[in-house]
């Protein structure tokens, strides 16, 4: 595996959560600095959506590690900032996003070496 498909397969997972936060933050942008708020409970009829606008975009700061508990120097780690915007309208519930990560930083010091990502 690669840098280039690893970052690919992030995106695909990260997306449905994007979508979701955007509707929690109202697509401010406020999901990147803003601390998680518990809200009333959903009851299983309710209906959870969200819109879009062509042109809406936003921006969310990742970061994700793990560390082995008998020396925490030892760590995987993945950082990165995660943006996104609307291209189009598919239909009245559907839209097409465009995605993209950057200021990427990654290391590897707790997974095997011959299990690690390499690429450029």
């Amino acid at each position: 595996m690669n840098i280039s498909k690893t970052s690919m397969v992030s995106s695909a997972a990260v997306l449905p959560l994007i979508v979701l936060a955007y509707g929690v933050f109202g697509g401010n942008g406020a999901a990147a600095t803003a601390a998680p708020q518990s809200g009333p409970a959903i009851s299983d009829e309710a209906q959870l959506g969200c819109h879009f606008e062509p042109g809406q975009h936003g921006a969310f700061r990742l970061e994700s590690s793990v560390h082995d508990t008998r020396d925490p120097a030892t760590q995987d780690a993945f950082k990165g900032v995660l943006s996104w915007e609307v291209a189009e309208s598919v239909s009245a519930t559907s839209w097409r996003l465009r995605a993209a990560l950057s200021h990427v930083e990654h290391g590897q010091s707790l997974t095997l070496p011959e299990e690690r990502v390499s690429g450029p």
